[in-house]
């Protein structure tokens, strides 16, 4: 499951960008440890200090929708080398930007990809960066 949601670092920095949705899953904010949050009658609970820890997806959308970043993550094929893996692309304000670098998985290009566009972010609204921890 680990795979399929953003890192801790990346779960704060997201937060730091105004990401507040909910989510499935945190890390508690000492440990680092990840967790499924609890539904209770109200809802899917987490203690407040805890850091929310959305699906890869959900950041994605959230980055898409919140600031207009549209990313994708693509496989790589080099026929003469018979090299195959992956690398991305973000378009903001109508420029693209691809990866300089290839990964061998999926997700460490997801990965790459979704920290690209947190340092963008942070570049462009430095004002931005809260603190939450």
């Amino acid at each position: 499951m680990e795979n399929e949601v953003a890192t801790f670092d990346q779960s704060v920095e997201l937060c730091k960008l105004g990401f507040n949705e909910t989510t499935f899953c945190a890390y508690e904010s000492e440990t680092r440890q990840f967790y499924l949050c609890h539904l209770d009658e109200e809802g899917f609970f987490m203690p407040e200090k805890d850091i929310k820890a959305p699906l890869k997806q959900q950041v994605f959308k959230y980055l898409r929708d919140k600031f207009g970043v549209i990313s994708i993550v693509e496989p790589y094929f080099e026929p003469s080398s018979k090299y195959s893996g992956y690398g991305f692309g973000i378009m903001k304000d109508s420029i693209v930007e691809y990866s300089d670098e290839e990964w061998d998985t999926f997700e460490e290009a997801e990965n790459a990809c979704i920290d690209k566009v947190i340092s963008i972010l942070k570049e462009q609204n430095p004002r931005k960066s809260q603190t939450i921890l």
